[in-house]
């Protein structure tokens, strides 16, 4: 057979287009390269997704250029109807959160607890555990599998130990589990898609893009890594969990809760993720954690969920409310005593030291007066201080003054 016939008789292999008697009459020895391991899978007895799964994009595109050709040639038209019987409906691992066949990108500032909250879902899947908002786990139990891509083996493995694990049911990608998975490396990308399609994973976990793409987050690479786990998700029927980070708080940014703009990264990079989760801190002290939904294209945005991170697991409950920003005239009130308690102060030192927290100087000088606070001049100096202390200073340097002291004229 020609490169041809070979890659049109293996689509309708892949397809299970072949009935028993052709199967059976199939050589493999009359294939070439790839295409003659694909036939010998498959004849031994390997699942046709699995094998598709596991070939590399330039494979899959022969395959495609085989398909659409013939589609042309036989004048026919796919239709919605074709698709919805590959899909089937929109189901949900955890109702509202974790959609079947999608993929999830969950987004924190690192540190937050990304890693850890993976590894609670994670025990839902291997075990059976309540989803963390108390929902029961209506599906059969299966196997996690972990893509690790910031060297945190041995912290997760840690965490999974003390949380009663199975570990035997947390499977990594690759063949040496130390090693770090990389979804710009086709053959990395390629195994994670073989997997998937095994019927005992459940859920596939990527933490994180940053640490699985070595390319620039801004770059098309990155967004077409995300694009590839997506398609996965969708092939393979199973949802997909990639963490990410969140770009550093800007002065604009003044909300508590984390927003959609805040994901670090080209903003192309959640499109491809038909639901995205943010995890915040609202209140450091009490070191709760606020999960939300902040993207939903597939239904309503359940309430948000708070979670601590304890040595034995994670313990869910209410969400915490956000604490209320002050404005800067609250905090103006609250530091000018303190910059002014050893005694008047230059008026540029002040207007200084109130930039140095990000308080603006208008802000100050409009609550100065509640505060019994003046500005008066000295010389070519302005101050700040106490109307008591604005005396004070004025009758101590009355003999040096050539001008009466100017109270309130200035800064």
């Amino acid at each position: 057979m020609n490169a041809q016939e070979q890659v049109q008789t293996l689509r309708r292999l892949l397809s299970d287009g072949l009935d028993e008697a052709e199967l059976r009459q199939l050589d493999a020895r009359r294939f070439d390269g790839w295409r003659r391991l694909v036939v010998f899978w498959v004849k031994s007895g390997g699942d046709r997704q699995a094998v598709l799964a596991s070939l590399d994009m330039g494979q899959r595109g022969e395959l495609d250029q085989e398909a659409a050709a013939c589609l042309e040639a036989d004048g026919g038209v796919t239709t919605w109807a074709d698709m919805a019987q590959k899909m089937g409906p929109l189901t949900w691992s955890w109702p509202g959160w974790l959609p079947n066949g999608h993929l999830v990108i969950m987004a924190a500032a690192p540190g937050v607890g990304k890693s850890a909250l993976c590894l609670r879902l994670a025990a839902t899947i291997v075990r059976g555990d309540p989803w963390p908002d108390g929902e029961r786990y209506a599906w059969s139990h299966g196997s996690v599998l972990w893509g690790e891509a910031e060297a945190a083996q041995g912290i997760n493995l840690e965490r999974a130990r003390q949380w009663g694990l199975p570990l035997d049911k947390l499977v990594a990608p690759l063949g040496n589990p130390l090693e770090d998975i990389q979804l710009d490396n086709p053959a990395h990308l390629s195994r994670v898609a073989q997997l998937a399609h095994r019927p005992e994973i459940r859920l596939i976990v990527i933490d994180s893009l940053r640490g699985a793409n070595s390319g620039d987050e801004n770059s098309s690479e990155s967004i077409r890594v995300v694009k590839e786990l997506a398609t996965i998700a969708r092939d393979s029927g199973k949802p997909i969990i990639l963490t990410h980070h969140l770009r550093k708080k800007g002065a604009l940014d003044t909300s508590d809760v984390v927003e959609l703009d805040r994901v670090r990264g080209s903003s192309a990079i959640v499109q491809p993720a038909r639901v995205v989760w943010g995890i915040d801190v609202p209140n450091p002290r009490e070191q709760t954690r606020r999960l939300a939904v902040i993207k939903n294209n597939l239904g309503g945005k359940p309430e948000p969920l708070g979670f601590t991170i304890g040595a034995t697991g994670i313990e869910s409950g209410q969400a915490p409310e956000s604490q209320r920003r002050q404005s800067d005239q609250e905090r103006a009130v609250a530091l000018l005593p303190e910059i002014l308690c050893e005694g008047p102060r230059l008026s540029d030192d002040v207007r200084d030291q109130l930039r140095e927290v990000g308080i603006s100087f208008d802000a100050a000088k409009r609550v100065k007066g509640k505060l019994g606070i003046v500005s008066f001049r000295r010389g070519v100096n302005w101050y700040w201080g106490s109307e008591a202390e604005a005396a004070e200073f004025a009758s101590s340097a009355a003999s040096e003054l050539a001008e009466p002291l100017v109270v309130e004229a200035g800064p």
